[in-house]
């Protein structure tokens, strides 16, 4: 009997972690396509989650948006916020992203969260500027 309910448990970690999104070594795939001729200046304002993969950042949290605003050239600050299902309390995290290669990718930002030295990509797949964007995020600890 008690190796039953070690199976259930197993299985139901397994069928958990299904669900959860795809994390692996290595590199993001090719053939990826992002928003041509991306205008920073234009992407700055509100935005508002209205879908996306689990991630252990936004672990316990509803309500969940970003602040974009224009600070020094080619540095745009960032504002990650989310109300705790837990108290009800507004948890945030913030940061800055610039453009490494406003060229050849002005599409592909990278973030920094200090102190926690996390940082990553956001990727704009696409965006209209005003009511949607698609991005493509990854964070490594450094």
């Amino acid at each position: 009997m008690e190796n039953l309910g070690r199976i259930f448990i197993l299985l139901a970690v397994c069928l958990g972690l299904g669900n959860a999104q795809t994390v692996g070594p290595g590199k993001c795939p090719t053939g990826q396509t992002f928003k041509a001729n991306f205008e920073a200046e234009k992407y700055v304002g509100n935005w508002f989650e209205i879908q996306s993969y689990p991630s252990v950042f936004q672990a316990q949290l509803k309500c969940t948006q970003a602040v974009y605003t224009a600070q020094s050239f080619g540095i745009i600050g960032v504002r990650n916020s989310g109300t705790s299902l837990v108290d009800n309390t507004v948890v945030e995290i913030t940061g800055v992203a610039y453009i490494p290669d406003p060229v050849a990718e002005p599409a592909k930002l990278v973030v920094i969260f200090p102190p926690m030295n996390t940082k990553g990509g956001y990727w704009v797949m696409d965006t209209d500027y005003t009511s949607y964007s698609v991005v493509s995020v990854y964070f490594v600890h450094v």
